[in-house]
C-alpha cells in the first residue's frame, strides 16, 4: 500500500508541474502576441494618431487595448505564425480636431472605423479607396467638401456613415457600386440634387437616412428594389411628393418617416402590406382623405404618460410674474385646464431613443451670467411640436414677447458645439420665425435672444406654436435633445382691461389686507433676526475691537458696486452674495451682502470683521471696513471641512492653508460629494480620507462622480486629482504654492509626486478623525471659547466664537 500511495504522490505531482508550466507558456505566448504587433502597423498607428491630433500615443506603450469601448484599438493575433493586425479603431467622443487620417492605408486588415462625434476637420482622404473597410463611421465631425466618387472603391463596405457634418454637392453615382452596403445614413448635411439611379443596385440597404438636406426632385421610384429596406428616414430632405405608391412593396419596413415633402398634397398612401411597421411619421406631407381604417385595426401604440415632480419653475422678474409652466411633457399630451387659462398641448416622439418624461425638459448644466438667469435656467422641448393657448382674453392687440436661450449645446471646440437647432414659431396661425437658429439670432450659446410680436386677438384666445420641421440635427451632441426649444412666455394687453365693478373692489381690499399682513409678518422676522433695534448693540461691539478699518457709507458702496448690480456679482455663499466694486479712488473692492434668509447675526458679523482685519497672508487682501449699519462685508468664514489642519487643530494659519481649502474643493469638484457630508461608512470620517485610502490602494478613478458617464477627458481628471492630493498634504511645507497649482492644472508643468509625511501613512484617517473629534468636541460646548486662540497674526491673537446659535441673534451683554 505504501509503496502505491507513493506513486499516486509522485504522479499527482508531475502532472501538477506540468499544470503550471503550460500555465506559464499560455502567459508568456500572450505577452509574446501582445509584442508581435507588425512594426510598420505600429507606425502606422503612431501616424493615425498625429493625423488625428490625438495625444498620449507611443511606441512604448500597449497600443491594442480592447477596454474602453470609445477609445479602443482591436487587434486579432490569430493570424498565421501568431503575427497580431489592427482591425479595428473605436476614437469616438474624443474631441479630437485634426483631420482624417491618409495613414489608414497602411492597415491592411482594417474593418471597422468609427470617428464618431469628434471635431475632425476636412475632406475624405483618397487613399482610403485603397482600403477595405467594412464598417467607416465619421458622423457628427466637421468635415466639408464634396463626397468623393472614388469610395465606390471600397466595395467591402456594408455601413457607411456622414450624418451631422457639413458635405455638399450630389451624391456620387459610384456609391452605387457599394453592392455590399447595409446601412447608408446621410442625413444633416447640405447634399443637392437628385438621388442617382445607380443606387438601385444597393439591394441589400437595410437602413437609409437622408434627413436634413437640400435635394431635389420626387422620392424616387426605385426604391421599390431595395426589398431587404428595415428603416427609411427622408424628413425635411428637399425632395418633392408625394410619396410613391410602390413604397408598398417594402413589406420588411418598420421605421418609416417621411416628412415635410414639397409640392402639392396627395392621398395617404397604401402602406396595409407592410404588417411588421412600428413607427409611421408622415407629419407635413399635405396628405388628403381619410386616414385607413387598418391602422386603427392594428391597436393604439401610445403609452400612459407618468406625472414629472418638478420642471419649469416660478419666478418673478420686476413687476412681472412668470407661471411655472410645470406640465410633464410626453409624445402626446393636451392640458385642458390651467391657472390664468394657460393651456398646453405636446406632439412627437424622440427617435433612436427610450423617451422618457425627462427628455421633454431641458437643464443648464453651466453658469448663466444674463440678465433674468431664472428664466433661462430650463426649457420646455419637444421633438415635433409644442402649441401654448390663451383663453378668456379680451379682444384686442398684445404683446408677446417669447424668451429663448441655447441652454444644451456649447460653443467649445467639441461635438457639442457641432449640433443645430432649427424650427418654425406660428402665432395666430402666421409664421412670425422661419427656420429659427436661436444661437444665430442669440449670436452664441448661453445667450438670450427675445423676439417681439403684436398679436391681434379676435376671438378671446391667443395661440402659439413652436414645430420641428425636420431641419438642423438629430444625433449632436446626442441623440433626443433635437426640436423646438423655448425658456419663457410674456404676453400683455396693449390696452386697458375692461373693468370689472365690485369684484375688482373685493380685489383691492383683499389685497390692502394682504399687504399689511405680509409687512407685520416682515416687521417682525426682522426684529427676531436682531435686524430692527440692532444697530446700537453692534456699534458697541465694533467699538469693542481694536480694529484698523474704516467705515463707508451706503451710498459709496452703492456707487462702487452700480447699485449691486448682477453684472458685478462674483458669487454666493451660505450668508448672502459677494459683489466686485471700484470705489472713487479706485481703489477695488470686494463687497459682501447679507441674504434677507441669512441668520447670521450681530456676534457672527463682528467676528468676521475681527478675523479678517487680523489676517495677513500673501493670498488674502485686507478688509477695509463696513458700512456702518448696512450688513455688508467682502468676506465669509470657512466651514469646518476645508480648513487646513495645521489652523482647525492648532490655530495656526499659514501661508498654504488657502491651499489646502482649494485642494479640498477640487476633490469635491471631480467627486460630486461633498467633504464633510460625505458618509461612505464608519471607516471613513470624511470624503478627503476616502480618496486617501484609495489613492494608497491605486484605485484613485473610483472617485469620478458617477454622472459624468464617460463623457470626460480621463487624463485631465487624473491630473487634477493629483494636484488636490498635492493642495491636501498634511504638512503644509509638502503643498504646491497657487501659482504652481495653476500651472499643473494647465498642463505647462509636470505634476509633482505626491509626498506624505509617515502620520498620515501610517494612519490616513488620523487627520479626519482628530478634526471631527474637535469639531464635535465644540459642538458640545456650543461654540469655541472666547479664550482660544483663532488666528495668529503679527499683531498679537484675536478671539472669536464660530456659533451661529439663534442667541446672538439679539445683542449681547457685556459682564
Amino acid at each position: 500500500m505504501a509503496p502505491a500511495l507513493s506513486d499516486i504522490l509522485r504522479i499527482m505531482s508531475s502532472l501538477l508541474v506540468l499544470m503550471l508550466l503550460m500555465f506559464c507558456m499560455g502567459a508568456i505566448n500572450l505577452e509574446a502576441q501582445d509584442l508581435s504587433l507588425a512594426p510598420d502597423e505600429v507606425e502606422a498607428l503612431l501616424e493615425v494618431a498625429t493625423q488625428l491630433g490625438k495625444k498620449g500615443w507611443n511606441r512604448n506603450m500597449k497600443l491594442c487595448n480592447d477596454t474602453d469601448a470609445d477609445n479602443k484599438v482591436v487587434c486579432n493575433c490569430s493570424f498565421p505564425g501568431g503575427a497580431c493586425h489592427v482591425v479595428a479603431i473605436y476614437l469616438k467622443r474624443q474631441d479630437l480636431d485634426g483631420t482624417l487620417p491618409k495613414a489608414i492605408e497602411k492597415l491592411p486588415h482594417l474593418k471597422h472605423l468609427d470617428l464618431w462625434a469628434n471635431y475632425i476637420s476636412g475632406n475624405i482622404p483618397r487613399e482610403w479607396a485603397n482600403t477595405k473597410l467594412e464598417i467607416l463611421s465619421i458622423g457628427v465631425n466637421n468635415l466639408t467638401g464634396k463626397i468623393p466618387g472614388y469610395l465606390g472603391n471600397i466595395t467591402t463596405l456594408r455601413a457607411f456613415n456622414i450624418q451631422n457634418n457639413m458635405f455638399s454637392g450630389t451624391v456620387p453615382p459610384e456609391l452605387g457600386g457599394l453592392v455590399n452596403l447595409e446601412n447608408l445614413t446621410l442625413s444633416a448635411n447640405n447634399l443637392t440634387g437628385e438621388l442617382p439611379p445607380a443606387l438601385i443596385n444597393l439591394t441589400g440597404l437595410k437602413e437609409l437616412r437622408l434627413s436634413s438636406n437640400n435635394f431635389t426632385g420626387r422620392i424616387p421610384d426605385f426604391i421599390q428594389s431595395w426589398k431587404q429596406l428595415d428603416k427609411l428616414e427622408i424628413q425635411a430632405g428637399g425632395f418633392t411628393g408625394p410619396i410613391p405608391l410602390n413604397i408598398s412593396v417594402l413589406t420588411t419596413l418598420t421605421d418609416l418617416k417621411i416628412s415635410n415633402l414639397l409640392g402639392d398634397g396627395s392621398e395617404f398612401p397604401n402602406l396595409e402590406s407592410i404588417k411588421g411597421i412600428k413607427y409611421l411619421y408622415l407629419t407635413w406631407n399635405m396628405l388628403t382623405g381619410p386616414i385607413p381604417n387598418w391602422i386603427n385595426e392594428r391597436g393604439p401604440r401610445v403609452k400612459p404618460v407618468e406625472c414629472l415632480s418638478a420642471c419649469l419653475e416660478e419666478a418673478t422678474i420686476g413687476n412681472t410674474i412668470y407661471k411655472a409652466d410645470d406640465e410633464p411633457g410626453g409624445a402626446v399630451k393636451y392640458v385642458p385646464k390651467r391657472e390664468e387659462d394657460w393651456q398646453i398641448s405636446t406632439t412627437g416622439h424622440f427617435w433612436d431613443i427610450d423617451s422618457s418624461l425627462d427628455n421633454y425638459i431641458a437643464q443648464n448644466k453651466s453658469m448663466l451670467r444674463m440678465d433674468d438667469s431664472v428664466l433661462y435656467t430650463n426649457a420646455r422641448l419637444t421633438p415635433l411640436s409644442l402649441t401654448y393657448y390663451v383663453r378668456c382674453l379680451g379682444n384686442g392687440n398684445y404683446k408677446v414677447k417669447l424668451h429663448f436661450a441655447e441652454i444644451v449645446m456649447r460653443d467649445n471646440r467639441s461635438y457639442y458645439s457641432l449640433g443645430r437647432r432649427i424650427f418654425d414659431v406660428y402665432i395666430q396661425d402666421i409664421v412670425v420665425l422661419k427656420d429659427f437658429d436661436i444661437v444665430k439670432e442669440a449670436g452664441g450659446m448661453d445667450k438670450v435672444y427675445i423676439h417681439n410680436f403684436t398679436a391681434p386677438v379676435t376671438n378671446g384666445a391667443l395661440e402659439i406654436r413652436l414645430h420641428w420641421a425636420g431641419k438642423g440635427t438629430t444625433t449632436s451632441p446626442k441623440k433626443g435633445i433635437y426640436g423646438p426649444l423655448i425658456s419663457a412666455i410674456d404676453v400683455e394687453s396693449d390696452f386697458k382691461p375692461p373693468h370689472k365693478g365690485s369684484r375688482k373692489r373685493f380685489i383691492v381690499a383683499g389685497a390692502v389686507v394682504l399687504s399689511l399682513f405680509l409687512v407685520f409678518i416682515l416687521l417682525s422676522s426682522l426684529w427676531w433676526k436682531g435686524y430692527l433695534g440692532g444697530r446700537k448693540s453692534r456699534d458697541r461691539e465694533l467699538v469693542g475691537l481694536d480694529l484698523l478699518t474704516g467705515i463707508f457709507t451706503f451710498r459709496q458702496i452703492k456707487a462702487a458696486t452700480n447699485d449691486f448690480d448682477p453684472a458685478n456679482k462674483l458669487g454666493e455663499g451660505g450668508f448672502g452674495c459677494v459683489y466686485k466694486g471700484v470705489l472713487s479712488d479706485g481703489t477695488p473692492i470686494a463687497v459682501k451682502q447679507l441674504s434677507a434668509k441669512s441668520k447670521q447675526g450681530n456676534r457672527e458679523f463682528v467676528n468676521e470683521i475681527g478675523m479678517i482685519s487680523a489676517l495677513q497672508q500673501p493670498n488674502l487682501v485686507r478688509d477695509n471696513g463696513n458700512p456702518g449699519n448696512e450688513a455688508r462685508l467682502a468676506y465669509k468664514a470657512e466651514d469646518m471641512g476645508y480648513m487646513a489642519p495645521e489652523y482647525a487643530l492648532y490655530g495656526y494659519l499659514t501661508y498654504k492653508a488657502d491651499v489646502y481649502s482649494f485642494g479640498v474643493v477640487a476633490l469635491e469638484i471631480v467627486s460630486g460629494m461633498n467633504n464633510v457630508k460625505f458618509r461612505r461608512d464608519e471607516n471613513f470620517v470624511c470624503l478627503l480620507d476616502w480618496v486617501l485610502y484609495l489613492q494608497k490602494n491605486g484605485n484613485i478613478m473610483e472617485i469620478v462622480d458617477p454622472r459624468l458617464g464617460s463623457e470626460f477627458n480621463k487624463k485631465e481628471v487624473v491630473r487634477m486629482i493629483n494636484v488636490a492630493l498635492l493642495c491636501t498634504n498634511q504638512s503644509p511645507a509638502l503643498r504646491p504654492t497657487m501659482s504652481t497649482v495653476v500651472s499643473m492644472l494647465e498642463g505647462k508643468t509636470d505634476v509633482e509626486e505626491l509626498v506624505m509625511v509617515p502620520s498620515t501613512l501610517v494612519d490616513p484617517s488620523g487627520y479626519a478623525t482628530a478634526l471631527h473629534n474637535e469639531f464635535a468636541q465644540s459642538s458640545v460646548n456650543g461654540s469655541l471659547s472666547e479664550t482660544q486662540s483663532l488666528v495668529k497674526s503679527s499683531e498679537g491673537p484675536w478671539t472669536a466664537s464660530s456659533s451661529s446659535s439663534a442667541q446672538d441673534l439679539y445683542p449681547i451683554s457685556k459682564s
